[in-house]
């Protein structure tokens, strides 16, 4: 990753966006010398957690460290989704938004339409429109590289959010969960459910947040009599029906798979429309278990039908708020942004634990899981405490 210096934001250009770019109807409030607190409505499903006395207390302490209160700065950030179609971009731009709102930051949000081109597109124009900070959800180095270089020459930062992307020298920082340890908590979770064995199909992609959740997947199996029988590929750009027929070809091929392992998320849902249609209404063992990433609302859905069988979570907002909390840092302190992928913030704060959501555990209707541990108490407290015009 590369290293910066500060570099005080110049004032925004107007904004000339494409038709793939739109204003975040919950950003912060215009112009002006301060951010102006939360405002609006917070987006999503995710179950809103009572603060408790030791996150508040963690948060203020958190504050305190960081220095005497200062006012933070209005900023213009720049989001490129991965693909506003894939249900976990649309969390995690939820995420985004919410986080940005509570720092009253005007946010800018592109849908990249998970196509490198799209993606590019979207990260050329805030260069060009004179963002003071782009986040990128997930995409690859390689594909968005042009724009990076264009942004470090004018002094923009750039944060990579949401997955493990390999090379990463051209951005600023890069936050992501564990991805071999999501993949080994899923893959635990498989093993328990075959104790006899069996064969299983994995779903692959050229992405390394992929090949990582695979390596966990084949630690959990070391020692097991689960193998894998058969592979495909995901279609990013047409995930659930290059899903729905993946798995149609698989199954029909390997009659005898006991589960499908599907790393890409959303992959399920075309997942579950192949088995409606080959084992209509059965469920395990009448029909292949399926696993996926992410309880995404249509995930928890399809599970309470008793259509997936389970997923694995890290309540991926958290690392929006992470993202946008060493954005504040950067801006209202100078602080250089942190090149960890799970910034250290104390005990007890470890935002990205893993767990999986299965039919014995399923949350409220209507909303997701709650969080293991409550970021945004955490961060709307140390964000209230440690910048004088968010209190």
């Amino acid at each position: 990753m590369r290293s910066r210096s500060f570099v005080a934001g110049a004032a925004v250009a107007a904004l000339l966006l494409t038709a793939a770019c739109s204003d975040s109807d919950d950003g912060g409030s215009d112009g002006g010398g301060g951010g102006g607190g939360s405002s609006g409505g917070r987006l999503g499903d995710l179950p809103v957690v009572e603060l408790t006395s030791e996150i508040e207390d963690a948060a203020t302490a958190a504050a305190e460290a960081a220095g005497e209160p200062v006012e933070l700065p209005v900023r213009t950030i720049g989001y490129i989704s991965y693909g506003e179609a894939i249900p976990i971009s649309a969390r995690l731009t939820q995420g985004v938004q919410n986080a940005a709102n509570a720092l009253g930051w005007e946010l800018e949000v592109c849908d990249g339409q998970s196509t490198p081109q799209g993606q590019l597109t979207c990260a050329t124009n805030f260069v060009n429109t004179g963002v003071d900070a782009i986040l990128t959800n997930g995409m690859p180095q390689s594909s968005i590289a042009p724009a990076l270089t264009q942004a470090e020459s004018a002094g923009i930062p750039v944060i990579n959010i949401g997955g493990y992307i390999g090379q990463e020298d051209l951005f600023d920082g890069s936050i992501y969960p564990d991805e071999a340890e999501f993949g080994e908590v899923l893959g635990d979770w498989l093993v328990e459910e075959l104790p006899d064995g069996g064969e299983i199909a994995t779903q692959t992609f050229q992405a390394d947040f992929v090949i990582q959740r695979l390596e966990g997947l084949d630690r959990s199996l070391e020692g097991s009599d689960v193998t894998i029988g058969d592979t495909f590929d995901a279609d990013a750009a047409n995930l659930i029906p290059g899903a729905q027929q993946s798995v149609s070809s698989s199954y029909n091929g390997n009659p005898d798979i006991q589960a499908y392992y599907l790393t890409f998320s959303g992959s399920e849902i075309g997942a579950a429309q192949a088995m409606q249609v080959l084992r209509p209404g059965a469920q395990f063992p009448e029909r292949p278990m399926i696993l996926t990433f992410y309880a995404n609302l249509p995930t928890i859905d399809l599970i309470r039908a008793g259509q997936v069988d389970a997923a694995a979570e890290n309540t991926h907002e958290w690392i929006a708020w992470v993202a946008m909390d060493q954005l504040a840092e950067f801006f209202g302190r100078e602080t250089p942004i942190s090149t960890e992928p799970r910034p250290d913030y104390g005990d007890g704060l470890e935002f990205w634990q893993p767990f999986v959501v299965d039919a014995e555990n399923l949350p409220a209707e209507g909303e997701l899981a709650p969080p293991p541990v409550d970021f945004e108490g955490f961060f709307t407290t140390k964000w209230s405490t440690e910048f004088s015009n968010l209190s």
